[in-house]
């Protein structure tokens, strides 16, 4: 008996009955139940990044050719696509997801969301939300995952410290990735906006209690980050400025007043975290053969995803410079006379945005 109603469909020409959800929530619930081992001891996350796919760029020695090469491939990956497609890696074939919007596309958005959830906004056209801000320090350490009780390997921890509020407590945690799915839009010329592309991450965050970084620890990264987050029922939307810079000088153990650091780089990033409470709770009691809804809830989860992808490409309709003044010179004003001939002339109804010339052509000053 199908434990849900999306969990079998008709019988296809290949004599299967697949489940009746979207290719790319399939996959993902593939990964879920393929780790789901590793979500006894820790809760999973699910979030999805949006950024850019980038083509992979062969490594040179030389600077010269290093740099024809960065100039010959473009900022996104032009791919033979015009929908949506799940990459994978390989031979001849390599990508690399660089998360993050430019400045405009993030401002944009940003004022956005903050119309559509202001209580100023018409209740029929408001998102209802809880939002908060967040200002934090983050420092990052390489350490040894066996001294910790983490997976083995080099393992980068996290000390993560609030720069505003009462409580300023550091808290340290590691995030183990297991598996992600990259996905591209489709190309998109570029005088129809932005496009923007996800990647759907699964991973687990491990406490690191009692952590304090020593001599053998060696210090990476430094994070500072503010974010707001939107908070919805069933997942959560982060909007964060960052600013990421490295000791200039290899640097062990936590940083001291004289550490120097690398020039800061920005960077804008957003990104929706599913909550790991109805997500495991519908991943357990689908492994248990129970009723669930987890198709649903993952579908919800990448249309949103979508959706927020969708609403930081729109193109905002385009604003008419504001009039600017003619030092005085009163020949050069255009008056309500001069508009009338150059629509008259041209046998238009709208006036031109730049070309002041127009006008001159219609009407010239002896004209006047």
């Amino acid at each position: 008996e199908p434990q849900g109603v999306l969990d079998v469909g008709p019988t296809t020409l290949l004599a299967e009955r697949p489940p009746l959800v979207d290719p790319i929530v399939l996959e993902l619930g593939r990964m879920l139940e393929e780790h789901a081992d590793k979500f006894d001891s820790s809760d999973p996350e699910v979030e999805v990044r949006l950024g850019v796919i980038r083509q992979k760029e062969a490594k040179h020695t030389d600077k010269a050719t290093a740099g024809r090469e960065s100039r010959a491939f473009p900022s996104r990956a032009k791919l033979p696509v015009s929908t949506e497609a799940l990459l994978t890696p390989r031979e001849g074939f390599g990508y690399r997801f660089a998360p993050g919007l430019s400045p405009e596309v993030f401002v944009a958005l940003s004022e956005r969301l903050d119309r559509m959830s202001s209580e100023k906004t018409p209740p029929e056209q408001r998102i209802e939300c809880g939002q908060r801000f967040e200002h934090t320090n983050d420092l990052y350490y390489q350490v040894d995952g066996a001294e910790w009780g983490l997976p083995p390997g080099t393992q980068r921890v996290r000390v993560s410290t609030p720069v505003e509020g009462k409580e300023r407590k550091a808290q340290s945690s590691v995030k183990v990735k297991l598996a992600s799915l990259d996905l591209y839009s489709g190309y998109r010329p570029g005088e129809h906006g932005p496009a923007l592309d996800l990647r759907m991450a699964l991973s687990t965050e491990v406490g690191v209690e009692g952590f304090s970084p020593a001599r053998h620890h060696r210090l990476e990264l430094k994070r500072e980050k503010v974010r707001k987050t939107y908070h919805f029922k069933a997942w959560r939307l982060d909007i964060s400025t960052v600013l990421t810079s490295s000791p200039a000088q290899p640097h062990n153990g936590a940083p001291q007043p004289n550490t120097q650091w690398t020039k800061p780089m920005q960077s804008n990033e957003v990104e929706i975290e599913l909550d790991s409470y109805f997500l495991k709770r519908n991943l357990d009691a689908k492994r248990a053969g129970g009723r669930h809804m987890l198709w649903e809830l993952l579908s919800d989860f990448l249309f949103a995803s979508r959706d927020l992808a969708a609403l930081a490409c729109e193109l905002a309709p385009m604003q008419r410079p504001p009039a600017l003044p003619i030092d005085g010179n009163k020949d050069e004003a255009i008056d309500s006379e001069d508009r009338e001939a150059m629509k008259r002339k041209f046998e238009v109804d709208i006036e031109p945005l730049i070309g002041h010339y127009i006008y001159r052509l219609a009407r010239p000053r002896g004209a006047r």
